[in-house]
């Protein structure tokens, strides 16, 4: 079956305007998608990126620090805007490419979409879910399933006569310990500080969680060889691990590298655990939207 085309295109939203600044007030930016006979319209994402950029972006604001602010966030000038595409200036020119590729990637592997089912709400969902990046949300989903648990031993020993050093060692984690610090490195120190009181409390943690921790710390290992990969087979500016990739490759790739590590057996186990932890959060993030 021969594939529709995309056609994509960034333009200034006219209709949305901020105070006015020289010429012309700041307008947010914004793509353009004609796929099968339909356009929509949707946000650009590629402010998300920018701050990657900064120094750059500060000198294309001519070091005009309200022009930079509403840069960093997505918004442009009529006469910035075409600056940067008549002349291709760097990163923003090279992050609307990007963009633009990144979306074709996306409608491509979901071919065919459904033409009903293609409104600029819903791809604005599909997008915003196949770039999310998996080591951040796999972080945050495993320290929410941590910490719950932990609650949950915590509130079983209260009492005198259950285990104190069950519930002094949850205390710990549940009142002294940074979560906004990556749950790698709360892991890696924990185990060499108090390794006895980690071993303790896992007992009593669910198997699906025990499994989970282990699948998560084993992927933190893969990190910098999988992102290097990616990046030379997707050379770009925008540079996540994506859950558009993680679908599309790395998902794969993992799981040839674990099976030379753990066995397949072991492999496909953190492999899928870590795509149920994925999948469930970018489907409780789609019926929240």
């Amino acid at each position: 079956m021969k594939k529709e085309p995309a056609y994509i295109s960034h333009f200034l939203n006219p209709q949305e305007v901020t105070p006015a600044y020289g010429n012309g007030g700041f307008h947010p930016l914004d793509v353009r998608i004609a796929y099968r006979n339909e356009i929509i319209k949707i946000r650009s994402r590629i402010c998300e990126y920018l701050r990657f950029y900064q120094s750059d972006v500060k000198k294309l604001s001519r070091e005009n620090l309200q022009q930079l602010n509403y840069m960093m966030t997505g918004y442009f000038t009529t006469d910035t805007f075409d600056r940067i595409m008549k002349e291709r200036l760097f990163p923003i020119y090279d992050l609307l490419v990007d963009e633009a590729r990144l979306i074709h990637n996306i409608i491509e592997f979901n071919e065919p979409f459904e033409i009903q089912h293609f409104t600029a709400r819903n791809f604005s969902r599909e997008y915003a879910k196949h770039t999310t990046e998996i080591s951040h949300l796999l972080d945050d989903r495993l320290k929410e399933l941590y910490l719950a648990e932990v609650k949950g031993l915590f509130a079983k020993n209260v009492d005198p006569q259950k285990s104190k050093e069950v519930f002094r060692v949850c205390n710990y984690f549940m009142h002294y310990i940074n979560w906004n610090n990556s749950f790698a490195g709360f892991y890696e120190t924990t185990f060499e500080v108090i390794p006895k009181g980690l071993k303790l409390i896992e007992n009593f943690f669910s198997d699906k969680l025990q499994t989970v921790i282990k699948a998560y710390m084993a992927f933190s290992t893969q990190v910098k060889i999988i992102r290097r990969k990616f990046e030379k087979m997707n050379p770009g500016k925008i540079s996540i691990l994506s859950y558009f990739e993680w679908e599309k490759d790395i998902r794969e790739f993992l799981l040839k590298n674990f099976d030379k590590i753990f066995g397949s057996k072991v492999a496909e186990k953190y492999v899928n655990s870590l795509h149920e932890v994925l999948y469930h959060y970018m489907l409780d993030s789609s019926l929240k939207q």
